[in-house]
């Protein structure tokens, strides 16, 4: 065996080790040498298989953006692929991996000091060759990863967004239905009674959830403010009468409450709700305009607690007929009790008047009988004076006899009853058979002539009817003394 041998077989052992340590580099040199038809064919199967995988990793489910937003995500992946080994590096891992075999085949001939700095910087430019491959999969992963994340942000929010949205139309939906329940009607014009009196708590929380839509919310508060200033106005209509008068979409009559001014204002009519609220308050200004009217017809006739003195019967009824037109009972009662003390006091008045007016006229009726019976008297003693049956004993005063009113003329107590019954006793005169006239007054006391008017007594038997009266006696009206022309 030659020296040259025995350098070979120090130096095999050493280059296996070096080899062992480096399986790398001798991997790179066979697969450029054994497969050169890889290359970048090699390569690109790995993109298409690494592009395969990432699609099968993609949810089922995508919206179109979502997909668009992969499909970029996939270029950018594929592109930074293709940078990681391009064609001139691995010519140039090609070149470089070249003089290296050859360099292991002639190391057998080469002297010792020659092979060991010559493997020294094979193993420092693989290593370095190594070094530079990690880093650039480092950063290729840390790419990778960058545009992970910026899908997946770009996908949160796109999902956070779709998610808002749709709690924003939940939150909506649910005020505008909760405002709908406040009406009692379609197009929300009549507030619902019975809600608005449980208050507005609820419907201002829905609404308030709507505060980040700026439009919604500002057309919901609006639309709150108009049903809260509706229901204000209803409840302000309704305290006018003894009972409420607007009921959801209904409106019935009703009766004034109390005697105060109305000041509720009527509304600009637009709709059916502002003519309802109209009718109620004309109804409620008619009854009170109807009660001042009553009030001060009452007051002519009733002021200061006292009948006033222009009360009259007409002006009491006038006062009537007004109170009357009052609807409320309770306010009627209170201007009515009034009229009952003008109806009394007048009452009495005319009573006393009706009184006065019948002595005047049961009056006048006597002093009437009394002139015709003197007139009858005078013409009897002027006709007759020369017949007994006819002429008084006493010669009748004219003037005496129309002194009506002079208390000589009334008769004392029980004398006029007591000189007719003797006369009747005596067959002068019948029952209802005869007169008293009045003849003269003397020493103030007053005499009467009494005649007989028929000829049923005893006395006038023989009498004839053209004779009568028949004069029998005078009577003085205060002793009860009487006498005539016949005996005494």
């Amino acid at each position: 065996m030659t020296e040259k041998e025995n350098d070979t077989k120090k130096i095999t052992p050493e280059t296996d080790k070096q080899q062992a340590e480096n399986p790398s580099l001798l991997e790179e040199y066979m697969r450029a040498h054994q497969h050169p038809s890889k290359g970048k064919k090699g390569e690109q199967k790995e993109e298409q298989q690494a592009k395969n995988e990432s699609s099968e990793k993609q949810p089922d489910k995508i919206d179109q953006s979502g997909k668009s937003t992969q499909q970029e995500t996939n270029q950018l992946i594929s592109n930074v692929s293709k940078e990681e080994v391009p064609d001139s590096t691995a010519e140039k891992s090609e070149k470089n991996q070249q003089p290296v075999f050859d360099e292991i085949e002639m190391v057998t001939n080469a002297e010792q000091t020659t092979e060991d700095k010559g493997s020294e910087e094979t193993i420092r430019s693989n290593s370095n060759k190594l070094k530079s491959k990690s880093t650039k999969r480092t950063v290729t992963i840390l790419l990778v990863l960058a545009v992970v994340a910026v899908v997946g942000i770009a996908y949160y929010q796109q999902w956070q967004t779709k998610n808002t949205l749709a709690q924003q139309k939940t939150e909506r939906v649910a005020a505008e239905k909760i405002l709908a329940s406040y009406y009692s009607d379609e197009e929300q014009l009549f507030p619902k009674t019975a809600q608005t009196e449980k208050g507005f708590k609820k419907l201002t929380q829905a609404v308030a959830k709507t505060k980040e839509q700026e439009n919604t919310h500002d057309k919901l508060v609006k639309q709150v403010k108009q049903l809260k200033t509706k229901t204000k106005q209803v409840a302000a209509v309704n305290q006018l009468f003894t009972q409420a008068v607007i009921t959801d979409d209904q409106y019935k009559a009703g009766l004034l409450k109390a005697d105060t001014p109305i000041t509720v204002a009527k509304r600009s009519e637009k709709n059916a709700f502002d003519k309802m609220v109209n009718q109620a308050l004309t109804e409620a200004e008619n009854q009170y305009k109807q009660l001042q009217t009553a009030k001060a017809k009452v007051k002519a006739v009733y002021d200061g607690e006292k009948v006033t003195d222009a009360a009259t019967r007409d002006a009491y009824n006038q006062a009537k007929t007004e109170v009357d037109k009052i609807k409320n009972q309770d306010l009627k009662t209170n201007i009515g009790t009034a009229l009952v003390q003008v109806n009394e006091e007048l009452t009495k008045k005319e009573t006393a008047a009706k009184a006065k007016a019948e002595q005047e006229k049961q009056a006048v009726a006597e002093k009437e009988k009394q002139a015709a019976e003197a007139a009858t008297a005078t013409k009897a003693a002027a006709t007759t004076s020369n017949d007994p049956t006819k002429t008084s004993i006493m010669t009748p005063n004219q003037t005496q006899i129309a002194d009506t009113n002079n208390a000589a003329w009334s008769w004392n107590e029980g004398i006029m009853n007591k000189v007719i019954a003797t006369c009747i006793q005596r067959g002068y005169i019948v029952s209802g058979g005869y007169t008293l006239q009045k003849n003269s007054i003397v020493n103030g006391e007053g005499y009467y002539d009494l005649y007989a008017t028929n000829l049923d007594s005893q006395l006038l038997k023989s009498y004839k009817a053209e004779q009568l009266p028949v004069y029998l006696v005078t009577i003085n009206c205060k002793t009860g003394w009487f006498q005539g022309r016949g005996p005494k």
